[in-house]
C-alpha cells in the first residue's frame, strides 16, 4: 500500500448537489418548519422535533443544526474514506473526516479511533466484525468536529436533559436519514469492509 493518501469514492451516481430547504407549515399551536431534502438521503418527510423540546427557540435550532448536519454529510459522501499506512504494516482508514480505524494485518488487529479537528485520537469500542457503522453513535464524532451539539454547561438556554434530548435527536434523525442513500449503504457495506478487508 502507498504511503500517500487515496481516494475512494463511490461510483454510478448523478454529479448534481442537492440542497435542503427549510419551509414554514402552518400549524395551530406554532408554525414548524418543514425538510426537504433532495440529493442527500432522498425524499423526507416531516420530522417530528426532539420529546421534551417545547420552546420555540430550541424547535428553530433544532432544524437549523440538522440541515448544517446533512449538508455537510451530503457533501463528505463523494469522497467518504481516505486510507493512509501509519506504520510499518499498519494502515489507517478514515472515514468521513470523524471516524478512524486503524488495522495492522500482522497482528490481525482493528482500533477505532476519532479524529477531531484533525487530531486521532483512539476510543474504546465494540468493533463488531462485518458491520461497521451499523449505529449512529459515531455521529457523536461529527457533531463535535462540526460543534453542533449542544453543552448545557456553555449554553444557558438549555438545560442537561434538554441537551441530551436534542443531542440524541440529531444524530438518530440524521443517520435514519442516512439509512435512505445509496451513497451510505455502498459505503458501509461495500467500501469499508473492503478497505478494512473484513470477511
Amino acid at each position: 500500500m502507498n504511503s500517500e493518501i487515496d481516494h475512494i469514492t463511490p461510483k454510478g451516481r448523478t454529479p448534481w448537489r442537492g440542497r435542503m430547504q427549510l419551509r414554514p407549515v402552518p400549524s395551530k399551536s406554532r408554525a414548524e418548519p418543514e425538510i426537504i431534502l433532495m440529493g442527500l438521503v432522498g425524499d423526507m418527510s416531516f420530522q417530528s422535533p426532539p420529546d421534551g423540546i417545547t420552546q420555540e427557540y430550541h424547535i428553530q435550532e433544532a432544524y437549523r443544526r440538522l440541515e448544517e448536519l446533512c449538508l455537510w454529510l451530503h457533501d463528505e459522501l463523494d469522497k467518504p474514506m481516505k486510507v493512509k499506512k501509519v506504520g510499518q504494516q499498519s494502515y489507517r482508514v478514515e472515514v468521513l473526516k470523524c471516524v478512524a480505524y486503524t488495522i495492522d494485518p500482522v497482528k490481525r488487529t482493528i482500533a477505532t479511533g476519532k479524529i477531531i479537528k484533525r487530531k486521532h485520537e483512539d476510543i474504546e469500542c465494540n468493533f463488531e466484525i462485518g458491520h461497521p457503522m451499523r449505529t449512529h453513535r459515531w455521529l457523536e464524532f461529527v457533531l463535535e468536529e462540526l460543534n453542533l451539539s449542544v453543552a448545557p454547561e456553555e449554553d444557558l438556554f438549555f438545560t442537561a436533559d434538554e441537551a441530551e434530548e436534542f443531542n440524541n435527536w440529531l444524530i438518530t434523525t440524521a443517520y435514519r436519514l442516512l439509512l435512505k442513500d445509496l451513497r451510505f449503504q455502498q459505503l458501509r457495506k461495500q467500501l469499508l469492509p473492503i478497505a478494512l478487508n473484513l470477511p
